[in-house]
């Protein structure tokens, strides 16, 4: 089975960007406007020469009411089917009183929880594993 990748973090730090870059898709939508994804989303890539699922989710927040809490019941089965998790952070503005959440809990037990800090992923010419290829997109 392939390794299954989860990425999480609060609302707009930049997952569906790297979700899009990972898959070199263009199936996660990508705005200034949080919220956009509620859903979880996967899609296909490639650590080296071995296929990865990847995982997209919406924001989370310590909002407990409405559609804040099924996106955070998305994110929350995401991390379930996870055999890792990128959590990703603001690079602008870092960790924030807005990433401790409740999940971090749940987060933090998981074996292989990793840090990615944005917008770094979209500045630097490389893919997910390693400098990008000639022939990347």
């Amino acid at each position: 089975m392939n390794p299954v990748i989860a990425l999480i973090g609060r609302p707009n730090v930049g997952k569906s960007t790297l979700f899009n870059r990972l898959t070199r898709t263009r199936n996660a939508l990508v705005a200034d406007q949080a919220g956009l994804t509620r859903d979880r989303n996967y899609g296909l890539t490639r650590a080296g020469v071995r296929p990865c699922i990847v995982i997209d989710t919406g924001g989370l927040t310590d909002e407990k009411e409405g559609l804040t809490s099924l996106i955070m019941a998305q994110a929350l089965r995401a991390v379930d089917e996870a055999d890792v998790i990128l959590f990703i952070v603001d690079g602008r503005a870092g960790l924030t009183a807005a990433d401790d959440t409740p999940v971090l809990d749940v987060l933090f037990p998981h074996p292989l929880v990793t840090l990615a800090v944005a917008p770094i992923f979209q500045r630097l010419s490389l893919t997910p594993f390693g400098p990008a290829a000639a022939t990347a997109p």
